[in-house]
């Protein structure tokens, strides 16, 4: 019904204006079912935990993301948690000056954050700018609040807490018939090397790998 509803001339039109958006951009539609709702059903894996930060557009508008980051967390060893309830990072008011709003946000998330943070769990980010968030702007923004500069030591890119854990992929391969698209920072590089990573270097670590230009 929401897209339905979003896809009529005169409910888009007064949506995009109320929300400040151009009238020439689509907009996105939701899931049929958001990823929260499907990791309800998920089966978890055993290994070592982590925990999900599930940000709104994945959650909402492309729940497949979440699920691919689940099976690829999970072949690599790990189980997933994610908090019991929406996270938000705060960025929509961040981005638009209001930053009491910002605080607000944040010292909510940090509030459900705070059991995995005790526990030593990583905080697994898949929004870049969600993750830029947590790694940089909280502490800024909430710089007398403890419990920030620890969300920030333990959030982690997903890349990142896949290479810090080992890659492992031998014998998972069977269950992981799909492509995976990996985004590799110009900083980014290979623990075993400490060179950056190439693609011989992705080849032997279980990967089959297709450049794009």
């Amino acid at each position: 019904m929401a897209n339905f509803a979003l896809r009529a001339g005169p409910v888009a039109a007064l949506a995009k204006r109320l929300g400040g958006i151009d009238e020439r951009r689509p907009l996105p539609a939701f899931a049929s079912r958001s990823f929260r709702r499907w990791f309800l059903s998920h089966q978890p894996a055993d290994g070592r935990p982590v925990l999900l930060w599930v940000d709104t557009f994945t959650d909402y508008f492309t729940p497949e993301v979440g699920r691919a980051a689940v099976r690829v967390l999970e072949a690599a060893g790990y189980t997933v948690r994610i908090t019991p309830g929406p996270v938000c990072c705060g960025l929509t008011w961040i981005s638009t000056g209001q930053l009491d709003g910002a605080r607000r946000q944040l010292r909510r998330s940090l509030d459900a954050l705070d059991h995995a943070i005790d526990a030593g769990t990583p905080v697994v980010g898949l929004e870049p700018s969600c993750t830029a968030v947590l790694r940089g702007d909280l502490t800024e923004l909430l710089p007398d609040d403890p419990r920030a500069r620890r969300v920030r030591a333990a959030t982690r890119t997903l890349a990142k807490v896949i290479r810090s854990g080992g890659i492992n992929f031998a014998g998972a391969n069977n269950n992981m018939t799909n492509s995976y698209a990996f985004y590799l920072d110009i900083n980014e590089t290979n623990p075993a090397t400490g060179l950056p990573w190439t693609k011989a270097g992705l080849n032997g670590a279980e990967f089959g790998v297709q450049e794009i230009a």
